[in-house]
C-alpha cells in the first residue's frame, strides 16, 4: 500500500463528541429477524401474523393502486409528458437520508423517465408538526415542489419516516400508541394534501444506541418500529381511517407498505448483515454521518428496486445487477478549491476502458486513488474533513502525480467475466496538498468526495 495513504487511514480517526460509542447493541431483535416470536407481548416480523410476507389480499390492492400511478401533468391529469413525484416526509434523519438518495436515484439509468424524486422532510419537524394540516412545513414542500417545476397533483408515491422529538412517556407502550396516533394524521392530511397519492412507504428509525439522549436511544429507538407495524396492520384490518380503497368508502390515506426496514442491533448483524457502526452518526449519536446517510440510500434505492408495488412505475426496463457511478459524501478543500471525482464511462463488463478522474486538485502534488470493498464501510474522517470511504476494508491505494491542469486518471478494464456482474466497489482521490486537512504525520491532505461504483452486464 503506498505509505502516504496508509498514514491517512491509519491517523485519521474520527473525533468523537457526546456520543457513546460503548453502546454498540442492546441485545434486541430487529423485527424481520423477529418474524415468529414476540417482543413485550406484541408480535415479531413487519405484518400481522408474525410474517414478513405482505398479506395476498395487501399486496393484491397495493397493486391495485400501482396501476395507477401514471404520468400526470401539473393538473393531476394523464399526460404522456407528465411526472410521478416520490415525495419524502419527516424530520431532520429523513432528510439528510433522502437527499442523499436523491441524486443515487437521478443516478439510476433504469429509473423510469417520468419519475422525479423530491425531499420533502424537514428538520425539526417532527410527526407532531405534520399531523396539523396547516402547518408551514406543508407550504415548504410546495415550494419545493414549485421550485423542481412539479406540482401537488404530480405527488403520487410517499415515503415516510417520522417520529416524535419528544414523546409525551418514554414507557412502552405509550410512546409506541403516541407516535402510531401521529403517524395516521399525518397520512390522512397527505392524500388530502395529495389527491393523487396511490402508495405510502413507511420506516421506522435507524439504531439509536450511540446517543445518550432519552428520547432517542434504545429501546426506544427499536419501539418505534411497531408502531409503524400498527399503522399499517390497522390499514391491512380494515380500519376506515386509513381505508385506500373508493370501493370500500372515503379514501383517507394512501396504501401502505413498509419501505425499508432500517433498524439493526449497532454492531450486531441482523440476519441480512445489515449494521450501524458508531462512525454511521456524527457526534451526537442521533444524526446519521456521511456512511450513516449512503447507508440509508442504498436501502432506499434497492426497496424501490425490489417491492412489487413500486416497480411498475419506478423503473423502466429493468434488470439485476445494474451498472452505476455515484458520487457521494463530501470534499476536503485544498489549495485549488474542493477536488472532484468523476467516472469515465459506466463500469460494465468488457469495458476496454473505465475510468476514475480526480479535477481540481493542486498542481503536480502527489496523489493516490483509495479504493475499497463495499461489504461493510469504515470512517477516515478526522477534524471536520471529511476524508472517508465507505468500504470494509482499504484494497489498494495507487499512487500518480496530479498534472499541470490539476487533473489525474485512473484507467482499468473490466473483464467481460459475468461473476464480476454486481461487484460493487468504493473509490477516493486524497491529494498532499499545504492548504488542506492537517493530517498528524502526513501533512495537509484535501480530498475528492467518494465515487460508488457497480459493476453490471454489457
Amino acid at each position: 500500500m503506498h505509505k502516504f495513504a496508509l498514514a491517512v487511514a491509519l491517523l485519521a480517526a474520527p473525533i468523537e463528541a457526546q456520543k457513546d460509542c460503548n453502546r454498540s447493541s442492546f441485545q434486541l431483535v430487529p423485527l424481520p429477524d423477529l418474524a415468529g416470536g414476540s417482543y413485550r407481548g406484541r408480535d415479531g416480523g413487519l405484518y400481522p401474523g408474525g410474517s414478513n410476507a405482505i398479506p395476498p389480499a395487501h399486496l393484491a390492492a397495493g397493486l391495485a393502486r400501482a396501476s395507477e400511478l401514471v404520468p400526470r401533468d401539473a393538473a393531476g391529469a394523464p399526460s404522456p409528458v407528465g411526472r410521478i413525484v416520490l415525495l419524502s416526509i419527516g424530520m431532520s434523519n429523513t432528510t439528510q437520508e433522502f437527499s442523499t438518495f436523491v441524486p443515487w436515484s437521478n443516478a439510476d439509468p433504469e429509473r423510469a423517465a417520468a419519475v422525479r424524486v423530491v425531499d420533502g422532510a424537514q428538520g425539526g419537524q417532527d410527526a407532531r408538526v405534520f399531523a396539523n394540516p396547516g402547518a408551514a412545513a406543508w407550504s415548504v414542500i410546495d415550494q419545493r415542489l414549485a421550485t423542481a417545476g412539479l406540482a401537488p397533483q404530480q405527488v403520487q408515491a410517499l415515503w415516510l419516516k417520522q417520529a416524535l422529538a419528544a414523546p409525551s412517556s418514554l414507557q412502552w407502550p405509550a410512546h409506541v400508541d403516541e407516535l402510531a396516533q401521529q403517524l395516521v394524521l399525518v397520512l390522512q392530511n397527505a392524500k388530502a394534501r395529495y389527491p393523487n397519492l396511490r402508495v405510502a412507504f413507511l420506516s421506522s428509525r435507524t439504531y439509536g444506541g450511540y446517543s445518550p439522549n432519552p428520547a432517542r436511544t434504545e429501546p426506544l429507538s427499536y419501539e418505534t418500529g411497531f408502531a409503524v407495524k400498527a399503522v399499517i396492520a390497522a390499514q391491512i384490518a380494515g380500519d376506515p381511517a386509513l381505508n385506500s380503497d373508493p370501493a370500500l368508502g372515503t379514501v383517507r390515506s394512501p396504501w401502505l407498505a413498509w419501505g425499508p426496514y432500517l433498524w439493526a442491533d449497532g454492531v450486531v448483524p441482523r440476519a441480512d448483515g445489515l449494521r450501524w457502526l458508531c462512525e454511521d452518526t456524527v457526534a451526537d449519536g442521533v444524526h446519521p454521518s456521511q456512511s450513516g446517510r449512503f447507508e440509508v440510500a442504498k436501502l432506499l434505492s434497492a426497496s424501490f428496486r425490489s417491492h412489487p408495488v413500486s416497480t411498475p412505475w419506478y423503473l423502466g426496463t429493468p434488470r439485476t445487477p445494474w451498472a452505476a457511478a455515484i458520487p457521494y459524501g463530501s470534499s476536503c478543500t485544498g489549495s485549488s478549491g474542493e477536488p472532484t471525482i468523476s467516472a469515465r464511462n459506466l463500469p460494465v463488463l468488457g469495458n476496454p476502458a473505465f475510468g476514475i478522474r480526480l479535477g481540481s486538485a493542486s498542481p503536480q502534488a502527489p496523489a493516490s486513488l483509495l479504493l475499497a470493498l463495499a461489504q461493510d464501510r469504515v470512517s477516515l474522517g478526522r477534524d471536520g474533513c471529511n476524508l472517508w470511504l465507505a468500504a470494509g476494508s482499504l484494497v489498494d491505494a495507487i499512487a500518480v502525480n496530479v498534472a499541470a491542469t490539476g487533473i489525474a486518471d485512473w484507467t482499468a478494464a473490466i473483464p467481460n467475466q459475468p461473476a464480476l456482474a454486481g461487484l460493487a466497489v468504493l473509490a477516493q482521490w486524497v491529494v498532499l496538498d499545504p492548504a488542506g486537512a492537517p493530517i498528524p504525520g502526513v501533512g495537509g491532505v484535501a480530498a475528492s468526495p467518494g465515487l460508488w461504483a457497480r459493476v453490471g452486464p454489457r
